[in-house]
């Protein structure tokens, strides 16, 4: 759904709504709310006064997961990701995540496809699909141990095509280590799964309910479909995150962690707007960033919670247009559940 400075529009999950105050891009608007605060909300969860069904059904075919840049599209430094000495016994556990775009609106939107690193191993990935009888490329990269990638967003119609993920790894580590063989696997695709609600589970990778596939233990050996059995045994299998935060490896002085949370920030906010709160949010950030850069560190952690994800995508357009040399991504989910993002300087 296509929105115009001016219009009167309503939160789609979420009560009270607002005006349209800037077009910020072709996903993200800006609607004033009654207390005179803009806030940056995503296109795709806005309706009109009086919007149709048909409209609300367009508008919920929308991609709104940002695009995450890579540390490797930076500087390609790519020893500083690697882990050192790691035992021989060291599990190796890769996965995907497809996350429904609007959960409420299963069968309808769009299909956020993630991989997913749940070990200890720095991973160097190709991952790619078969549509039709051709091989289509969508990314390659490498992946630092306990975090996750946004690879691509697909709608209904584009992954209805889609028969077979193709997925080749290589597992990485330096110093003393196991060698590793690499792994190619083949995962095809039910596609009539994407349109059934009780497809996407509750899972420790993502806030949201998905449907969690792993690629390097799928039983059939070198292909296998998302059966019910797979899909059942994948989400009983891995356990909630821990809150227990592991052992930093060596250099972990030169990551920083900033906590963006308004309570760390001042002692008493209860007086203060919407708007106040996000501002001292926002000029924490940009302090705290400006000064990592002209120090040593080379990692800076922001830890913003998940809450109604304004906070987020305030962070991400700042990065985005302000910063567009440095790569970021979601932060370890071990370490800090769904709420920080992680910044390369």
């Amino acid at each position: 759904m296509k929105f115009k400075v001016g219009d009167q529009v309503k939160f789609l999950n979420d009560s009270g709504g607002g005006i349209i105050s800037e077009i910020v891009d072709q996903t993200l608007v800006k609607v004033r709310i009654e207390d005179g605060f803009d806030i940056p909300v995503l296109a795709s969860e806005l309706i009109r006064d009086g919007t149709t069904e048909t409209d609300l059904k367009e508008s919920s075919l929308k991609t709104v997961f940002p695009d995450q840049k890579t540390k490797e599209a930076a500087d390609g430094d790519i020893e500083s990701i690697l882990p050192e000495n790691l035992p021989g016994n060291t599990v190796k556990n890769v996965l995907l995540g497809f996350v429904p775009v609007d959960g409420d609106h299963t069968g309808m939107t769009d299909i956020a496809l993630y991989l997913i690193n749940d070990d200890e191993y720095a991973v160097g990935y190709l991952i790619g699909y078969q549509e039709n009888i051709s091989w289509n490329f969508l990314r390659t990269g490498f992946l630092e141990p306990n975090t996750k990638m946004h690879i691509e967003t697909f709608s209904q119609s584009r992954i209805s095509k889609v028969k077979t993920m193709h997925i080749q790894l290589l597992f990485i580590a330096k110093g003393k280590y196991k060698i590793q063989s690499p792994v190619e696997k083949f995962v095809g695709i039910d596609n009539i799964r994407f349109y059934k609600e009780n497809t996407f589970k509750e899972n420790s990778y993502f806030n949201e309910k998905a449907l969690i596939i792993k690629v390097t233990e799928i039983i059939n050996g070198d292909y296998d479909y998302l059966s019910e059995e797979a899909i059942e045994q994948a989400v009983a299998e891995k356990g909630p995150v821990e809150e227990k935060k592991p052992a930093r490896p060596s250099g972990a002085d030169e990551i920083m962690e900033v906590d963006l949370h308004i309570q760390e920030i001042v002692d008493d906010y209860s007086g203060l707007s919407p708007g106040e709160i996000i501002n001292l949010q926002m000029n924490k950030f940009y302090t705290a960033l400006e000064n990592g850069m002209t120090s040593k560190v080379r990692k800076i952690v922001f830890i913003h919670g998940v809450g109604n994800g304004k906070l987020k995508y305030e962070l991400i357009k700042a990065l985005n247009e302000r910063y567009p040399y440095l790569a970021y991504q979601d932060a370890s989910f071990r370490e800090y559940g769904y709420g920080a993002t992680m910044v390369y300087l």
